[in-house]
């Protein structure tokens, strides 16, 4: 196939792409493309403008920074490198001369700044990213990032989002038993924990879940996140101070896996833009791959995703999206106040927050 020919001439090609293959990306596309009526939202470090395979994804974004770290000074642009990356794995156009595509290439990207070029930021700057992200297009919004402290801002972000029929997929966080940098082992992370968000865990080359992954009731389905390769920014940040390499870089973490997971749900919506954000959750979990004992378990939830599968497996249509929402009775349901004309109020006090990435290996 034309796709696997691209793929195979990539140079990076067994080193951070293999895990198209093993989601059956690369067949996949034989049955869909990204389409650019469909809006990704990524709301992280920002993302590098200038990279040749975004420059022509990206759309007019947003920052969202209440305070930066000493090392940091506030900017647009991604300081860190983890946006840029997360960008690339959804949506960098296809460049076989320096690296595959996205998975979902040909759809846009919208660009949120929460946080700076440490990779530490506020939740209540990230909710009002996912809100943001949730009135102006996006029918995905991307986390991948997570804080250990479960907010009412996070929770009012996702819950209108959810109303407003966007899904959102979040990083699980790396705090399984080879993470090494949470409080404790497998404690959860927000919003991936929260209800309505999509929590994903990180798997390997073979397909086993990884020891840094987050295990819990909470995992909704898995995906690669270990050495991927994509898209990094073409100047120095905080990141290629501490050996992450410009242009392109090998990467892992849940932030990898969730992703992936985002671009797989964006094929299906350009596949079929009818579908709602419950209809394509349902979807990626009903036709995973089921990893370990038969059934749903907490290390990788309903399995590793299949892109294939879930193209080809088409699920009854709900009853249509959800442009309406008594939001007013969700922020009662959650103990938040009120929601000031059909847009949520973000007045939580700030916590910090980290990125959900373990940089295993930089290439």
């Amino acid at each position: 196939m034309a796709d696997d020919a691209q793929n195979s001439s990539a140079p990076y090609v067994g080193i951070g792409q293999w895990a198209l293959r093993r989601m059956q990306v690369d067949r996949a596309w034989d049955v869909a493309r990204g389409s650019p009526q469909i809006v990704v939202a990524i709301v992280d470090t920002g993302v590098d403008r200038g990279h040749p395979d975004l420059a022509g994804a990206l759309l007019p974004g947003a920052t969202f920074l209440s305070r930066v770290s000493s090392a940091c000074t506030y900017d647009d642009e991604d300081d860190n490198s983890h946006g840029t990356h997360i960008a690339g794995i959804i949506g960098a156009a296809p460049n076989p001369a320096a690296g595959s595509g996205g998975v979902a290439f040909g759809v846009r990207i919208l660009p949120i700044k929460v946080l700076d070029c440490a990779g530490t930021g506020s939740n209540s700057d990230i909710a009002a990213g996912i809100v943001w992200a949730t009135d102006h297009g996006a029918r995905i919004v991307n986390v991948s990032l997570g804080s250990p402290v479960e907010s009412d801002a996070l929770a009012t972000a996702v819950r209108y989002a959810v109303a407003k029929d966007v899904l959102v997929v979040a990083a699980a966080g790396n705090c399984g038993e080879g993470g090494g940098r949470c409080r404790f082992v497998n404690s959860k992370e927000f919003p991936a924990a929260l209800p309505g968000a999509l929590a994903v865990g990180a798997t390997d080359a073979d397909d086993q879940v990884t020891s840094f992954s987050t295990r819990g009731a909470q995992i909704a389905i898995v995906a690669p996140g270990v050495r991927i390769t994509s898209t990094t920014p073409r100047y120095a940040t905080y990141q290629s101070a501490r050996g992450v390499t410009p242009n392109y870089a090998a990467l892992s973490g849940t932030s990898q896996a969730s992703a992936f997971v985002a671009g797989i749900a964006a094929l299906m919506l350009s596949a079929d833009p009818r579908l709602s954000a419950s209809d394509v959750a349902d979807r990626l979990a009903a036709y995973a791959d089921d990893l370990g004992d038969p059934g749903r378990d907490d290390a990788s939830g309903a399995g590793r995703v299949n892109a294939l599968r879930a193209l080809n497996h088409p699920t009854p249509i709900s009853s249509g999206r959800a442009g309406t929402a008594d939001l007013s009775s969700i922020a009662r349901d959650i103990g938040i106040g009120s929601v000031d004309a059909g847009r949520p109020r973000i007045t939580a006090a700030d916590t910090r927050i980290e990125l959900v990435e373990d940089v295993a290996t930089l290439r």
